[in-house]
């Protein structure tokens, strides 16, 4: 498994404490792996998947972020888990990873 560090967190630009960065870790690698799945990271990825996953802590520390769908709304008020977007988590997710990710092939959802 290619998870960051705490200091290789740091070193990308994180700012979250190393307690959140903690907590938040696992939730973030999980999200990185769903978005480039059925993909493995390789050796020659793992630098940009481990910033990939950085910029994802970020997001998944942040308050605004959910794990759940659903949602209410009171007449026109709507609160859900897509930061007030209206996109879901998952694309969310791809976006925030997308541009470290991009140029791996682990984005490619086709057959190789």
């Amino acid at each position: 498994m290619y998870a960051p560090s705490y200091e290789e967190y740091r070193a990308n630009g994180g700012t979250a404490e190393v307690e959140v960065f903690t907590a938040s870790i696992s939730q973030a690698v999980a999200r990185v792996d769903y978005v480039i799945n059925p993909n493995r990271v390789r050796e020659e990825h793992a630098e940009a998947y481990k910033k990939a996953v950085c910029a994802l802590v970020d997001e998944v520390a942040s308050p605004t972020y959910t794990s759940g769908g659903g949602g209410f709304g009171i007449g026109s008020f709507r609160m859900d888990g897509s930061r007030g977007t209206g996109k879901s988590l998952g694309e969310l997710d791809r976006e925030t990873v997308e541009p470290y990710l991009v140029d791996t092939g682990l984005l490619y959802m086709g057959i190789e």
